[in-house]
């Protein structure tokens, strides 16, 4: 006797045509692991870096696209279509946590969980965020933006201005993705073609020196809101993209600092998350220099991998994986029947 499946549709969307797709690529088993296969039935959607939607299936790509219908948000093929009860936008930076995605999802009537399209957007410009931050009282590294197109000799001309050594980086992109340390000019020279080729505008901030690299994870879903202690990660020199996703590298889910640092770190969070909306899960970056806390940045959908510092933070509050990703996809669920 025929049994219709009666779960909800869980769309998992992986992938996507920003510059950090591999890292998205990565954490695409993982989170399909947690997911709760007796509540929820899993579609892997897919999106190619030229930012074409494919269903995955058995090991096959199948083109498709999104749609409205009078039900609700459903992925069209010429299969047939796919109703969408909830998506896991599993996507980072440009393309991803930029707003772009939920915007669509949005218009279609898809609930997700992670950061509405205001605060991906928001919180996706790290200029715009550090704005934020200083108008919250919260310390940041001096920073000036140059905008996007800008001729060498005019981002020449701003960092002499500014003052060598510095840091440079894309304003909108994650994983350390165009990130570069500058000691002087040369340097500079060395890596104009592909922060040109980002076609971001540009941060140039202070070096902040002896740095410890402090990170807080944030999780709210059905009523409970939390902030984890401080990690860290560390590993020699900068770290950049492939630490970041090394197993090799050195994380501390409980950094080494004092009360009054961590009570500080939690109260800064706090502020940021209220003001800037984040909602599920986020990770907000900072510095340590001495005793002065600096804040870098935010990530609304941080790395998901088994490498990667959020899960790891949540697990050290208390709180599985597992249980984490099914009690946001239930909130997300529950706000749109609101």
């Amino acid at each position: 006797m025929y049994r219709p499946d009666k779960r909800k549709t869980i769309a998992l969307i992986y992938g996507g045509k920003g510059v950090e797709h591999r890292v998205s690529c990565l954490g695409k088993s993982y989170v399909k692991g947690l997911i709760d296969k007796e509540k929820y039935r899993i579609l892997l959607v897919f999106i190619d870096q030229d930012g074409d939607w494919y269903i995955e299936k058995d090991d096959e790509k199948t083109p498709t696209y999104l749609s409205m219908t009078e039900e609700g948000g459903r992925l069209v093929t010429q299969k047939g279509t796919e109703k969408i009860d909830c998506a896991i936008p599993l996507l980072h930076g440009d393309f991803g946590e930029d707003g772009r995605i939920q915007g669509a999802l949005d218009t279609l009537g898809i609930c997700y969980i992670g950061a509405s399209a205001l605060t991906g957007a928001l919180c996706s410009d790290k200029g715009y965020t550090k704005d934020i931050a200083l108008s919250l009282g919260i310390p940041v590294a001096r920073y000036k933006r140059i905008k996007r197109g800008s001729p060498f000799s005019t981002l020449k001309d701003e960092c002499e201005e500014f003052g060598y050594p510095l840091f440079i980086k894309p304003t909108s992109l994650g994983s350390s993705v165009g990130a570069h340390e500058i000691w002087c000019e040369s340097d500079l020279e060395g890596i104009f073609d592909e922060l040109e080729k980002l076609g971001t505008d540009l941060l140039i901030e202070e070096l902040v020196e002896d740095k410890r690299e402090l990170e807080v994870g944030f999780f709210s879903a059905l009523g409970r809101t939390i902030i984890t202690h401080p990690g860290e990660p560390k590993c020699q020199g900068f770290y950049d993209f492939e630490k970041k996703y090394s197993i090799k590298t050195s994380i501390t889910t409980v950094a080494e600092v004092d009360e009054g640092t961590k009570e500080k770190l939690a109260q800064y969070s706090r502020k940021l998350a209220e003001r800037l909306g984040l909602r599920h899960l986020s990770r907000l970056d900072f510095f340590l220099s001495g005793e002065k806390i600096l804040f870098n940045e935010i990530n609304t959908f941080p790395g998901f991998t088994e490498a990667s510092l959020y899960p790891r933070l949540i697990i050290e509050a208390g709180i599985e994986p597992h249980r984490l990703i099914n009690d946001m996809i239930e909130d997300a669920l529950c706000d749109r029947t609101l």
